[in-house]
């Protein structure tokens, strides 16, 4: 199926560019463009691990119970934020 979306910061809902977009347990994936949409192939009950630097980890599974060719998501990843030491 064609799985397609769009990865938006969870507060502002500004897209996120460059999100690395992997199907866990592969090696398959892509990487979001400017505006944050992506798209590629996937099987039905794939994990989706969606990843940026600067935000935290998210999974999705597609679920299984889909009876089209293509399905669309819109992504919110949360902020992470990091403190170091003086």
């Amino acid at each position: 199926m064609q799985f397609s979306g769009v990865v938006v910061t969870g507060d502002s809902l500004k897209p996120i560019p460059f999100v690395s977009i992997i199907i866990k347990n592969s090696y398959r994936g892509t990487i979001s463009d400017y505006n944050g949409f992506f798209s590629f192939v996937a099987q039905l009950n794939d994990t989706i691990e969606f990843s940026s630097i600067g935000f935290k980890k998210s999974y999705y599974v597609i679920p299984d119970t889909l009876d089209t060719d293509r399905y669309s998501l819109i992504k919110m990843l949360s902020r992470d934020t990091v403190f170091l030491q003086e």
